[in-house]
């Protein structure tokens, strides 16, 4: 049996004029899991036999900023092999939808993110604004189909490719890792635990920031072991989107 550890990546510029680059306070997620991980392999529980990644920026980075902090705390991680598959969906679409129906009502909402620090307004437009995301998300996995996203079947189905990819080539006994984004780790938990699409799309809401999903697999077995592991991450540092 071997196992995969899917991470999120950290926050990225949701406000930015890139939003595929990680903010300061992504970096810090990333940074902290690399700690946890150094931790977890100086205690002998741990020990990463490979690392892939989506294609997309923040993956990379926060792949960069893990294994940097790991570096520091004296484990060497392997590098990372990029595997096309494990990209997000192009998710602008959706979320310009919902910033546009909810910053009006909170204009400083994107300086506040830029600080990580939100007024009650803020918080309260945040929640809004998550809640508007996800009911368009529940209308992509129902079969909707939105301009410029990838419809959600043939999205699970790249999403499986790529982790068929992987095991193939890991194999046996190992443990490996995948940063990725919400998108994929929801695919991937939808793949192994057979819920339904309307079901699957809600952990996307749900995974923070710089967790870890893990899934163990055999040759003809993939099955959840744990979801949205992100203890090690400070509150302060705590995000969603």
């Amino acid at each position: 049996m071997s196992s995969l550890l899917l991470v999120r990546h950290g926050q990225a510029s949701v406000n930015g004029p890139d939003y595929d680059v990680l903010s300061p306070l992504g970096a810090e997620q990333a940074r902290a899991l690399g700690r946890r991980w150094a931790a977890e392999n100086r205690e002998g529980r741990l020990a990463i036999d490979a690392i892939y990644l989506g294609p997309q920026r923040r993956h990379a980075q926060t792949t960069e900023h893990l294994r940097a902090a790991a570096a520091d705390d004296g484990l060497d991680l392997p590098e990372g092999e990029i595997v096309e598959e494990m990209a997000e969906i192009d998710m602008h679409t959706l979320l310009a939808e919902a910033r546009k129906r909810v910053l009006p009502t909170a204009p400083d909402l994107p300086e506040q993110l830029a600080k990580g620090e939100l007024d009650d307004v803020g918080k309260t437009a945040m929640r809004h604004m998550i809640g508007i995301f996800a009911k368009m998300l529940e209308r992509w996995a129902g079969g909707e189909i939105f301009e410029g996203v990838e419809p959600f079947d043939d999205f699970t189905a790249r999403v499986r490719r790529g982790l068929t990819a992987i095991t193939r080539a890991q194999g046996r006994g190992k443990t490996v890792a995948v940063v990725t984004s919400g998108g994929p780790i929801c695919a991937s938990c939808h793949t192994a635990m057979g819920i339904p699409a309307a079901r699957a799309v809600e952990l996307m809401i749900m995974a923070v920031n710089g967790s870890v999903t893990e899934l163990v697999y055999t040759e003809s077995k993939l099955s959840l072991r744990r979801f949205n592991d992100h203890g090690f991450i400070p509150p302060r540092l705590v995000t969603r989107i």
